[in-house]
């Protein structure tokens, strides 16, 4: 896949320097890939894991997130079903024991036969006795700080790592730190290396990823991609302050994402406003869209229940923080295995709600794509309202879209489970699609400083060496702490904005295709099939066109009526 990246602020004119960079964000397979011609363009790594009840934890997910800006061809096994078999073509491996155990000799067996590198995280590392006989677990200890060796110690909310002790020829590459004390933490012996942490959570994602950098033996040069998203554009946005900011990112030719909610339904009465009923604001979206903005679809109404359009979540059953279960008029309360008299009728009730939450997104989101597309709006990828999304829901995403934007729930038991992934990434639970993550948040305007606290999360984003910088801000805040947004994302070295168009994405629904490809967007529509599928997108149109020719008729007949009128009086003026 072939794409353009603009560096338009930072000089680099060199053709040298720029093929270097050219090849920091070759993807695969979609948008930022690690990966130079001297290794594995896109490695096969296996994770075996130890976790509570053999479940893949949210720890688990955050290592596929990290992991996933590496190679998009990762497997998960947990321990106790692995098999040999399962190296086969396996380039890394990576073991997590997240909980204390005592491992198979099977698997045990699998992982000493395995040649190539390996990264251990955790617990029960010392059953790998060939491979990871130079870490010795002493106890657990809290640190407050971390660093890379020879570099400043960040500062970091109290983290419980495991304290190890270390043979002869063996590298430290990260330490923790508590009060004057300086602890291993990440360490290498040959091919192997070893991580003493039991959780991924905190800050400790964003070393990890720069570490995987020596791992996976690329060299990515410093490039942070920036990426700027307006959000929460629904029918009754006011578009004054909406064409002013475009215009502004126009100017600068800075490239943009434009996060559009077609619906917008009064929670109250149950009205719904389409872009159709906002004539001035779809105009503005389209100049958008036409100079330097990639539309992007966030939900369909972006509400559930009964809160308002923007607000409300639509993905997720927030009352009861679940996934989608009943019609959005319905109360539910979640049965268990108690409530039913057999495992059979219990599992069935199990596929009928997954049946449900399948078919409710689904059909959420051919309507969005229909309706934008129906405007000549061309949705580029997908971004769920407050990032809430099940696992399976994510599986019906990628079903219409190649391209992701924003946070990744990591839980199907909790909403509030939403990280961000340092980097560009395609973890596996995504299901093919690629994330452009976001990562320094936006202008809360119920903070006292907000620009302060979004800088402090820019500089966070720099300890990964293409770390991406990515915002978002809601247009009715006005011009002025856009601009300062803007001016602190600026300040980052090396900073490339992001412009989606010039990569290839795939959007479709039934009826329609939208291919990205160096910008122009290939379309293809099944007009009577959007017709007779969707007929309410264009009642609009067809009232506008009938008001029309009716307009006309009226127009005619008072005007033969105004001639008939006049006729009569020159036949009397000449009689007189």
């Amino acid at each position: 896949m072939n794409f353009e990246i603009y560096f338009l602020r930072n000089g680099l004119k060199n053709l040298s320097i720029t093929f270097l960079i050219l090849l920091l964000l070759i993807p695969a397979p979609q948008l930022v890939r690690a990966g130079e011609d001297d290794v594995v363009s896109n490695p096969t790594v296996l994770i075996i894991y130890s976790s509570k009840q053999g479940e893949i934890s949210e720890n688990i997910r955050l290592l596929d997130i990290i992991v996933g800006h590496y190679t998009s061809d990762i497997t998960f096994k947990e321990d106790s079903d692995v098999i040999k078999e399962d190296l086969t073509g396996v380039t890394h491996l990576f073991y997590y024991g997240e909980v204390k155990k005592t491992l198979t000799n099977e698997v045990s067996r699998v992982v000493e036969d395995f040649n190539g590198t390996i990264f251990s995280i955790g617990y029960n590392t010392e059953q790998f006795e060939d491979h990871f006989d130079f870490v010795t677990q002493i106890n657990e200890l809290n640190i407050d700080g971390i660093s890379f060796i020879d570099e400043d110690i960040r500062n970091i909310f109290e983290q419980t790592i495991l304290n190890i002790e270390l043979s002869t020829n063996t590298t430290t590459l990260m330490e923790g730190h508590a009060g004057n004390n300086a602890y291993p933490l990440l360490v290498k012996n040959k091919t192997n290396y070893y991580y003493g942490v039991t959780s991924l959570d905190g800050v400790l994602p964003d070393y990890l990823s720069e570490s995987l950098h020596e791992f996976f033996g690329v060299s990515h040069q410093e490039v942070h991609p920036g990426i700027i998203r307006l959000e929460d554009i629904h029918p009754l946005v006011d578009p004054v302050p909406l064409k002013e900011i475009a215009k502004f990112l126009f100017e600068k030719d800075i490239p943009y994402m434009i996060a559009v909610i077609p619906i917008y339904r009064d929670p109250e009465t149950g009205e719904e406003l389409r872009f159709s009923d906002s004539p001035e604001l779809l105009k503005v979206l389209k100049f958008m869209q036409n100079h330097g903005g990639t539309i992007i679809m966030h939900g369909y109404s972006h509400q559930y229940r009964y809160s308002e359009t923007g607000e409300g979540f639509e993905f997720w059953d927030v009352k009861n923080d679940r996934p989608i279960s009943v019609p959005p008029h319905k109360n539910s309360r979640e049965k268990t295995r108690d409530d039913f008299s057999s495992e059979e009728d219990f599992q069935d009730y199990l596929t009928d709600i997954k049946s449900f939450e399948t078919n409710y997104i689904e059909s959420k989101i051919t309507k969005g794509i229909n309706e934008l597309v129906s405007y000549g709006l061309h949705p580029a990828a997908f971004e769920a309202p407050h990032y809430a999304i099940s696992s399976n829901g994510y599986k019906v995403v990628s079903e219409h879209f190649s391209t992701y934007l924003g946070q990744l729930q990591i839980s199907d038991y909790s909403w509030e489970m939403m990280r961000s992934s340092p980097t560009i990434t395609t973890p596996s639970f995504i299901e093919g699609m690629t994330l452009l993550p976001e990562t320094i948040g936006y202008v809360d305007e119920n903070e006292k400083d907000p620009i302060q606290k979004m800088t402090q999360s820019i500089q966070k984003q720099q300890i990964v060496r293409d770390g991406v910088i990515s915002g978002f801000y809601h247009p009715y805040l006005g011009i002025e702490n856009f601009k300062e947004m803007i001016h602190e994302m600026e300040t980052v070295p090396n900073l490339s904005w992001v412009d989606l168009k010039s990569f290839d994405t795939l959007t479709k629904a039934d009826h329609v295709s939208i291919q990205f490809t160096n910008h122009e967007p290939e379309v293809k529509l099944d007009y009577v099939g959007m017709i007779k599928s969707s007929p309410e997108y264009y009642e609009p149109y067809l009232n506008r066109v009938t008001n029309g020719v009716l307009w006309i008729i009226a127009t005619v007949a008072g005007v033969m009526i105004i001639l008939f009128i006049a006729f009569i009086l020159i036949l009397n003026f000449r009689k007189k």
